[in-house]
């Protein structure tokens, strides 16, 4: 039995739940915000909470959130807005807080199944590395990053970029899964000449076919799953000790057009390789990701100089994505007056568990969302 409170403002729907014997209620409904997280304080043993957005208080809406968060980052929030607005959706999106309703918009029953599913199903567990992977999954799939990507073209190409670290590869697969789930036929290709690593996180050995020519890259191509491949010996090809002037980098990109309707490029974050720029300016759209701390700030700023001013790209077919965004980051205000005005189109929040994933070669949990 789920063990939950409510801060609605109003013991309705705590009454309900209390009557429906379908849940535990720990405490009366708290009227004002401080109370939550003075509730949360004397009893971490809750497994929902139900905020009201207009719920009162010296701690605003979003303050309240994060702080709850804070201190059990694993809790689920089911939160009732007064309007769904694109920038309060994202905000909670970015929380991993998926249960948003409008007040008045659903009766009691629609809020149990949102809580725990039909009555007479016992709901899914997850352990703590699939919830972590679930919560990733979903901003993607249900933040507004992927409508960005539009398909007016026969194959769209998208270009990953950002400073060192800011976690374009992880990007760049979570990418290519979603856009495979979706039915598009998608070609990931690995052209971080430095720090190749999109086979590792796809579980496959980069392998160079030595008897095709060079000029063949659909020769180099690993199928990953149904509609996803990948290129990953592009650090062979086009590294600054080996010089491949027999490949026109842009027309073998355009060929590959002919089989796919989605084709990633995971770039390097060395803004000094020579096919670099060449990658943006034939990309449809870049994805620029950058981590909003102080140090990781001035990285974002320069190579966003270097793409604009040095590489001639034009900003309108950049999007901004902020990435292992904390409570402590730098206000995302200053990344758009410092980034050419960019709008925040996401947020991904740092999560310690899709690191530990990551981190631990742990090729089960990785490769989950490749699965499903």
């Amino acid at each position: 039995m789920k063990k939950v409170f409510t801060a609605m403002g109003s013991f309705k729907i705590a009454y309900q739940m209390i009557k429906s014997g379908l849940f535990k209620v720990v405490t009366k409904d708290v009227p004002y915000t401080e109370g939550i997280i003075e509730v949360l304080n004397e009893n971490m043993d809750v497994d929902t909470i139900i905020i009201n957005e207009l719920l009162p208080g010296e701690m605003s809406f979003k303050e309240v959130i994060c702080a709850i968060l804070a201190l059990k980052s694993d809790i689920e929030i089911v939160v009732f807005v007064e309007e769904k607005t694109q920038e309060l959706q994202n905000f909670l999106y970015s929380n991993g807080i998926y249960k948003i309703f409008q007040n008045n918009e659903v009766d009691f029953d629609t809020l149990v199944k949102s809580i725990i599913g039909e009555v007479d199903k016992a709901p899914k567990v997850l352990d703590e590395k699939e919830q972590a992977l679930e919560r990733v999954n979903k901003i993607i799939t249900e933040a507004y990053i992927m409508p960005q990507i539009s398909f007016e073209k026969v194959c769209k190409v998208i270009s990953i970029a950002g400073s060192y670290n800011s976690g374009k590869s992880v990007m760049t697969c979570l990418y290519g899964r979603e856009f495979a789930k979706k039915g598009k036929k998608t070609l990931i290709i690995d052209f971080d000449v430095y720090n190749a690593n999109i086979g590792f996180m796809l579980d496959k050995i980069p392998r160079y076919v030595y008897n095709k020519p060079a000029t063949d890259l659909k020769a180099q191509t690993l199928h990953v799953c149904e509609n996803l491949d990948a290129i990953c010996v592009m650090d062979l090809l086009f590294n600054d000790k080996v010089e491949v002037e027999t490949i026109n980098l842009e027309k073998t990109i355009e060929n590959l057009k002919y089989d796919y309707d989605i084709i990633l490029i995971d770039t390097t974050s060395n803004h000094n390789n020579k096919y670099l720029s060449r990658i943006l300016n034939m990309s449809d759209e870049i994805v620029f990701l950058a981590v909003p701390t102080k140090c990781e700030f001035m990285k974002a700023f320069k190579l966003f100089q270097v793409f604009t001013k040095d590489f001639k790209i034009d900003k309108n077919k950049m999007t901004l994505i902020l990435n292992k965004t904390t409570n402590f980051e730098v206000d995302e205000c200053v990344y758009r007056e410092n980034l050419g005005n960019l709008e925040v189109k996401g947020r991904l929040r740092y999560n310690e568990q899709m690191e530990l994933i990551m981190n631990k070669n742990d090729l089960d949990r990785r490769l989950v969302w490749l699965e499903n």
